[in-house]
């Protein structure tokens, strides 16, 4: 299965992330989202999506982001429960319908 890891720490962009999440055609992956200890909880965000696809969230003490954003990733890598492929994903990105079924596919 893949993994698909999300480093949170803006709102902003957030919505149309996790919209382009739901919205694709092959369903097998699990999102695991690290939040940075963001000012902007994504809690009430992260409700509407329950059950849309699965995901994990977990919420850090502290900001580790802006000291090595390379750090912040491993911490998030670490959450994933040792699927096979991982693909990080800003929390801004917004994916095409079919990128997951394409990854399967090639």
């Amino acid at each position: 299965m893949l993994a698909i890891i999300i480093p949170y720490y803006k709102l902003t962009f957030f919505e149309a992330t996790l919209q382009s999440l739901a919205a694709q055609t092959c369903q097998d992956f699990k999102v695991y989202i690290g939040d940075d200890a963001s000012p902007e909880k994504p809690t009430e965000l992260l409700e509407h999506f329950q059950g849309q696809f699965d995901f994990v969230y977990h919420r850090f003490e502290f900001n580790l982001g802006g000291v090595s954003l390379t750090q912040q990733w491993e911490r998030c890598i670490a959450l994933s429960d040792n699927e096979p492929w991982l693909m990080i994903l800003g929390d801004d990105d917004v994916l095409g319908e079919n990128v997951v079924e394409a990854f399967y596919n090639n």
